[in-house]
Order: structure tokens, then C-alpha cells, then sequence
């Protein structure tokens, strides 16, 4: 996925943000017949609510952040979430 209308997602609300990337998730998931499986935010950012929604989607990566150039997972509070991150 990226994003409906090219957001940027650490502008919007986490309600505007949520229901942005679930219409994008259906809209691929109702086109390919398949769900889609990770993101590159438009913004290359996370706001505070974006690991949430993409964990609530069931997305297993992210291409956003480039904290390092090899993959990794990402942590919430310390814990791990099982999203990996494809660093861009």
C-alpha cells in the first residue's frame, strides 16, 4: 500500500489516517483478490497511530523508515510486533 491520496500521515488525525489506509487495503484487496501485505507510507514517516492501523491490518512489513539497511523488526513499548521493516 501507499497511502490513498499521497497523505502525509503524521498530519492527519489517527482516526483520518485509519480510515485512509483501510480504504486503500480494500480497494487493493478488492482489485488483486488478495490482501495486501505491507506499506511505504506516503511520507516516509509513521505518525503515533501508524505501527497500530498497520497491525490492526495485519500487514506483516513496512518500507518507511530507514533506521538501518538491513531488515528488521519493528518493537511497540519494547516488545516486538511482527512487522518487519524493509528499510527503504
Amino acid at each position: 500500500m501507499h497511502g490513498w491520496i499521497h497523505e502525509r500521515n503524521s498530519l492527519l488525525s489517527e482516526e483520518e489516517e485509519r480510515e485512509l489506509m483501510k480504504k486503500s487495503f480494500e480497494v487493493l484487496k478488492e482489485r488483486t483478490g488478495q490482501a495486501p501485505a505491507g506499506i511505504r507510507t506516503p511520507s516516509w514517516d509513521f505518525s503515533p497511530a501508524t505501527l497500530k492501523t498497520i497491525r490492526e491490518l495485519g500487514l506483516v512489513y513496512d518500507s518507511s523508515l530507514m533506521a538501518d539497511d538491513r531488515p528488521y523488526e519493528l518493537l511497540e513499548n519494547g516488545q516486538a510486533t511482527g512487522v518487519v521493516e524493509l528499510p527503504v
